[in-house]
């Protein structure tokens, strides 16, 4: 799992603030400017781990929330967004095609925990909408086995992976990595709202983290009978 947290501030120059986030981060993170964030607005973008080196750097994530919040800075304005990536090595079409359907059939579940509605940044559309573009009634088949579906959802004769809209609530095309000559090419979730909540930042990689342990663990007959409570069960 990686991550982009994007950051908004009032403040043209917040060079101070990274540098005291660098104090405290080191090499788990590096920062870049992004052009829909406003003129002192800036991503802490993470080096990929498990969730459990995250997790193991707890006291260091939430010294750098208390930063953020000293400095008054807030996620809230411009659309700012909390982007988790996963390799896509680990996620082969088969998988993919679960994931869809998972986040599709419980989309409204997905958007009371992101903390924001879909928007120009993450684009999510209904069952309903996917249905009207096919002209058909999806059913977990089409989901698992249906070019059309991929083709309603990203716009493609056909469907591959890193492929679609960018802007999509699950980017196919994401890429994540502090080294441009390496970028790893990820699947990046979009769907989140920014946070200055430790306990909020941490809880969306757990999210994200369960839901692919169960993608990857049960098959489509058993996620068709299952409830979000049952896919984002968990230990932590």
């Amino acid at each position: 799992l990686g991550y982009e947290l994007e950051i908004n501030s009032s403040y043209r120059d917040n060079r101070e603030i990274v540098y005291n986030l660098n104090d405290v981060l080191g090499g788990l993170v590096h920062y870049e400017y992004d052009g829909s964030l406003n003129s002192g607005g800036f991503e802490i973008i993470s080096e990929p781990m498990t969730i459990k080196a995250h997790m193991k750097y707890w006291k260091k994530y939430k010294k750098m929330f208390d930063l953020i919040n000293t400095r008054g800075i807030s996620p809230s304005t411009h659309g700012a967004g909390l982007h988790v990536h996963v390799s896509q090595s680990v996620l082969t079409e088969k998988y993919i095609r679960r994931l869809l359907y998972v986040m599709f059939v419980h989309r409204e579940k997905f958007i009371a925990f992101a903390r924001r509605s879909p928007n120009g940044y993450c684009e999510y559309p209904t069952v309903s909408e996917l249905e009207g573009n096919l002209k058909m009634k999806l059913i977990p088949e089409d989901y698992d086995n249906s070019v059309k579906f991929f083709k309603a959802v990203y716009g493609l004769n056909t469907w591959k992976l890193g492929y679609g809209s960018h802007y999509l609530f699950v980017n196919m095309g994401g890429h994540h990595s502090s080294d441009t000559k390496a970028k790893c090419r990820t699947i990046e979730f979009r769907l989140f709202k920014s946070t200055t909540k430790y306990l909020d930042f941490m809880a969306t990689l757990q999210l994200v983290d369960v839901l692919i342990n169960c993608i990857l663990t049960h098959p489509m007959k058993e996620l068709v009978k299952m409830s979000f409570k049952d896919i984002v069960k968990s230990d932590y």
